[in-house]
This record gives structure tokens, C-alpha cells and sequence, in this order.
């Protein structure tokens, strides 16, 4: 309690929890809430109530928001309030083992010694036998005088059993009390024995005829084992195999658990996302928009269906997904998709005003940024995209696509000491910059500065030698330097790489030529 005050700045006694459990086991409608799961949409309702109808966040007061409602229906039902604490008090002792948010029956399938232990054919073993023999073992016990022993043993089944029924019933709630039970099962056997040596037959059959009522009305309507789980444990099944990276496993429980409740939102879109991963596009998309059918107040749906639009290059589809989304708290994620839409598009003004929005959201996000920046040179907006550079570069002083970018736009606007600055900033960070030395080297070409323009295209073939400027610009440098045979040299290369690359683009051609036709004669 105290660690509940020191960390979380709340009295809390234990748990935030009780409200919430004791208002589960305690309202008009106790049947529907109790198989409220948690992780789905109905128990998302349930737990945002106090913040929906009270606007309470403390979580202490959160969970007297549901003591409170409880509170109520007891004082304002209070026949119908004792008739379920009598329904729960049989459910207690009844042998259906009830699961919370596991199915022990249906986890005998993986188990044989489960399916040894565990089991319902008219009788539930093992709890349908010992709850009649543990009773008859504590009227014995009663009957022949408790010793303290006996009385502590008893005292403590009271007392737990009471606190379960006070709130609901599940299998694991119950477990605590099982040791006891035993003893208490294990005595009735004993004094049943004993009574039957004695020829105590009158007292033995009694005792019979109790154990067997006791018998019938603890295993009263047990139903069947459910071998193939209810909807929420199929769905479960698929999460354990999505997470042990079993896609088909999962597909197959996913699709069962929503043939079961076709509700359950996560499986709707587990489900879809295994899909979209598994290349699956058609049937992701189909399924994003069963989930927006069914939960149109989602959104998450709706930007994931964009996102395979985008994947599967549906630019226009994406963008009409995206456009209902600007409005909402993934604002900024929508802006940036959508501006990569326009672009794919050809929509450049779009997409431009999509990447001020977002910088407007994000300043700091240097992707925005620069392709924003080349969306500005797309149209000849100089300055509007040197800003952009220079803003990169003020965040980010190693980003060299932007201080390229930058330099380049210099050049444009006749700064070239500035520009070349830049340049020689980002070759000193990294040697093999290529596209720097080239820009750097034809500038000093402009200038007539041979050696320096010569130092650089070498230091460019160094680093890529099939470089077919590096090449040309070598080679003309040295035989304007008198090195003939070196010049032809270069040029030779030149000529090779050029005719190499020509007839890899040609062959290209000629293949994309004979794919045409063969599709053209297959129809």
C-alpha cells in the first residue's frame, strides 16, 4: 500500500482492480459481464467507463466509480442481489472447472496427463468428486466434535469461499481452497469405511444418501468437454502462433475464432496483418474493410488498409483512405503517407502543402524535410528548398544528402565558393562520396583548374571505376596535359563502359519486347 502511495501518488490498498472484479460479480447483468474478456472491445467499454461517464482517471477512483455501481444494484435490487450470491455460492461448489481467460478443457488436447486428470462425463472430475466428499467429510467432522484443527481448516473455507462468491467465480479463484478440501474429502472417506466396519448401517447409509445428492447436484448440467475452445481461445491460439511465427496456424485459429464471434476486433485484424505480411493483398484489403465495417470508429484499420493501398501502389485508393484520417491523433504518420501518394501521383502541389503540414507537426523530422525540399526543386522553388536543406543541416550537421542537395542548389544560384565549401565538407566526412567529387570536379572544370579537377575524377575511379564521367573528364585532362597515352587510356575505358552499359540497357529492352509479345500470343 505504501509502494502504491510513494510510486503511483494514489492510496491504493492492494489493487486498483476491486472495484472492477467486484462490480463484474455484482450487477444485474452478472451472466453477460463475467464472460466479458479482457483485450476486446466489450471490455474496453467496460474499463474506460469512470474515464467515459465520470471523467475519473486516478485509478483509486476508478475503482470506486465501480464499487460504486455495484453499491447501487445491491441497494436498489436486494432480492436479486441475494438470489446471485446464492448462485454463485452453487457455482462455487459445482464441478465445472469455469475458466476466466483460459479453458483447462480445452488444454487437454496438449496434455495426457490432463486428459487422465481432468474430466467430464456426467461426473466432473476431479473437483465434481471431491466438493460432495469434502462436504460429508466436514458434516462427519462436525458430527463427531471439531478440534481446533478442524475448526481453524474450517474457519479459513468460510472465510475464502466467502470472499470468491463476494465477487465471481472462476477455477483459479477456487484452487486456494482445494488443500483444505482434501483433508476434508480425505476424512469423509475415512469415516464412510469406518461406519461400514462398525455396521453403523443406519448412520452409513445416510451418509451415502447425502454423498449421493451431493454427488448430483455438484455435477448437475456439467455439459460436455469443449475440445474445440470458444471464440476466445481460438483467438488466443492464433496470437501464440503469430507470435511463434506460424502464419498458416494462425490464419486457420484466427478464421475459427471469428466463425465462432465474428466481434472479436483483434482477430478481425490480426488477421488482416497476417495477410498483408504473408504477400496476401486482396484478402488483407478485404478484411480491413470487414473490421471498418464492423468497428467504423476504429481507425487504426483504416491506416493500415491505406498502408497496403501504398504497398500495392494503389495510390489513388490510398490517398482517399489517408484524406479521412488528417483529422485524427495519427495526424501527422496520415500526412507524410499522403504526401508520398501525391508524389507517386504526380500530384506535386498536393503533396507539397502534405509535407508542410507535417513539418508543421513534426519540425524535427528530417525526412520530411528533405523531401520537401526536392518537391520545391520539382518546381523551381529555389529558395523555398535551400531553406529546407539548410533547416537539415542545422538539426543534423552529418546529413550529406542535404548538404549535397544544398551545395547543388548554390551552384544554381551562382555561389559557387559556398557551394564547393559544402562539397569539400562532405568528402572530408567520407572519402567515397562520388556524386560530391563529380560536382566538385566539373566545377572546377568551369573554373579551368585541371590538376584539382583531374585529382578529383581519380579519386572518383577509385572508388567506381566504370564511372563513365570520371572517365571522360580523365581522359580529356590528360591529353590537354600532354599525357596522350594516358588521355586514350581513360577514354578507351570510357568507350568500353559506355558500350557495356548500352548493350545491358538494350538487352533489357529486347527482354521487356519478348515478354510483351509472349503475352500477347498466350492470349
Amino acid at each position: 500500500t505504501w509502494r502504491n502511495y510513494a510510486v503511483g501518488d494514489d492510496l491504493v490498498l492492494i489493487s486498483s482492480n476491486a472495484g472492477l472484479n467486484f462490480y463484474i460479480g455484482n450487477n444485474a447483468a452478472y451472466d453477460r459481464t463475467v464472460q466479458i474478456q479482457p483485450g476486446g472491445p466489450a471490455w474496453l467499454a467496460l474499463v474506460t467507463r469512470p474515464r467515459t461517464e465520470a471523467g475519473v482517471t486516478r485509478p483509486s477512483a476508478q475503482s470506486g466509480f465501480f464499487f460504486t455501481q455495484a453499491w447501487d444494484f445491491i441497494r436498489t435490487q436486494p432480492l436479486t442481489y441475494l438470489r446471485l450470491q446464492f448462485y454463485k455460492a452453487y457455482l462455487f461448489w459445482h464441478g465445472d472447472e469455469i475458466g476466466r481467460n483460459q479453458d483447462l478443457y480445452f488444454a487437454r488436447q496438449y496434455s495426457s496427463l490432463l486428459q487422465v486428470l481432468l474430466w467430464k462425463h456426467g461426473l466432473a472430475y476431479p473437483f465434481g468428486l471431491l466438493a460432495p466428499l469434502a462436504l460429508v467429510g466436514l458434516v462427519l467432522n462436525w458430527r463427531n466434535g471439531l478440534k481446533p484443527a478442524s475448526l481453524l481448516l474450517l474457519t479459513f473455507l468460510g472465510v475464502y469461499s466467502l470472499s470468491v462468491v463476494l465477487f465471481f467465480i472462476s477455477a483459479r479463484y477456487r484452487l486456494p481452497a482445494i488443500p483444505a478440501l482434501l483433508l476434508f474429502a480425505v476424512y469423509g472417506g475415512r469415516e464412510l469405511w469406518a461406519l461400514w466396519r462398525q455396521s453403523e448401517h443406519r448412520h452409513f447409509v445416510k451418509a451415502i444418501i447425502a454423498l449421493a445428492l451431493l454427488l448430483a447436484v455438484c455435477n448437475y448440467r456439467v455439459g460436455s468437454m469443449d475440445m474445440e475452445g470458444n471464440a476466445h481461445t481460438q483467438h488466443k491460439l492464433g496470437f501464440v502462433y503469430q507470435e511463434k511465427r506460424l502464419p498458416a496456424n494462425a490464419v486457420a485459429a484466427y478464421r475459427k475464432a471469428l466463425e465462432l464471434d465474428p466481434n472479436i476486433m483483434e482477430a478481425h485484424f490480426n488477421l488482416a496483418v497476417l495477410h498483408a505480411r504473408r504477400g496476401h493483398f486482396d484478402l488483407a484489403i478485404d478484411q480491413y474493410r470487414e473490421f471498418i465495417r464492423r468497428f467504423p470508429d476504429i481507425d487504426k484499420a483504416r491506416l493500415a488498409l491505406g498502408d497496403v493501398f501504398l504497398q500495392t501502389r494503389r495510390y489513388s485508393e490510398a490517398t482517399s483512405v489517408y484524406e479521412r484520417l488528417v483529422t485524427t491523433d495519427d495526424q501527422a504518420d496520415v500526412q507524410g503517407r499522403l504526401a508520398y501518394a501525391y508524389t507517386q501521383l504526380g500530384q506535386i502541389e498536393k503533396a507539397t502543402r502534405a509535407y508542410q503540414e507535417l513539418i508543421s507537426l513534426r519540425p524535427e523530422s528530417l525526412l520530411a524535410r528533405y523531401q520537401l525540399g526536392q518537391l520545391y526543386e520539382g518546381l523551381t522553388q529555389i529558395e523555398a528548398a535551400q531553406s529546407q536543406y539548410e533547416a537539415i543541416l542545422a538539426l543534423d550537421s552529418t546529413h550529406f544528402d542535404a548538404r549535397y542537395r544544398l551545395a547543388y542548389l548554390l551552384f544554381l544560384q551562382d555561389q559557387p565558393e559556398t557551394a564547393k565549401i559544402h562539397l569539400k565538407r562532405i568528402i572530408a566526412q567520407d572519402p567515397s562520396a562520388v556524386d560530391a567529387r563529380w560536382l566538385l570536379a566539373a566545377q572546377y572544370v568551369v573554373e579551368h583548374r585541371g590538376d584539382d579537377a583531374l585529382e578529383q575524377a581519380q579519386a572518383i575511379l577509385e572508388v567506381q571505376p566504370d564511372h563513365l564521367q570520371a572517365n571522360r573528364i580523365a581522359g580529356h585532362l590528360h591529353i590537354i596535359q600532354g599525357d596522350t597515352l594516358k588521355g586514350i587510356e581513360y577514354l578507351d575505358l570510357l568507350k568500353k563502359y559506355y558500350v557495356e552499359d548500352r548493350q545491358s540497357e538494350i538487352f533489357e529492352q529486347l527482354k521487356e519486347k519478348w515478354r510483351g509479345q509472349i503475352k500477347g500470343k498466350g492470349r
